[in-house]
């Protein structure tokens, strides 16, 4: 797993899981763990969130790692945002522009998430577009 592109502030931060694909119901959806002890995390309990390094350790027996928003972290997540040719939609990449802070591409492959400092008013902002959606957090996710 490759996370030298993560930058040193948002690394120093103890806030990291791991997360494995789980069936619910008809559909996957991507459970948390805590690297440290293996049971579940919360998105809500930072006793259940570790540090970068133990994440990235215990990643091999998980499908990826993430980290928990609030306290001044937002994620921006811009689902379908790829292209079939690979790049960005327009509609993304002047997002990804005007936000000028760190995207990396979805497990899905589909889209990219921005993270960055600062609050998003309400729990929760989602807009559909025509080719895509936003959706907003910056607390009780990851």
């Amino acid at each position: 797993m490759d996370v030298s592109s993560i930058p040193e502030d948002l690394a120093a931060l103890d806030r990291w899981l791991c997360w494995r694909y789980e069936k619910r119901g008809d559909t996957y959806t991507k459970v948390p763990y805590n690297g440290t002890t293996g049971r579940h995390a919360s998105s809500t309990d930072p006793a259940t969130w570790t540090d970068l390094e133990t994440a990235i350790e215990a990643s091999k027996d998980y499908d990826g790692i993430g980290i928990a928003l609030g306290d001044g972290l937002a994620g921006v997540d811009l689902d379908n945002s790829i292209g079939e040719d690979g790049e960005l939609k327009a509609w993304a990449h002047d997002i990804v522009d005007r936000l000028d802070s760190y995207t990396e591409v979805s497990p899905s492959g589909q889209g990219v998430k921005v993270f960055l400092l600062g609050d998003i008013e309400g729990e929760r902002s989602r807009r559909d577009l025509e080719d895509g959606h936003i959706e907003m957090y910056s607390e009780a996710r990851y």
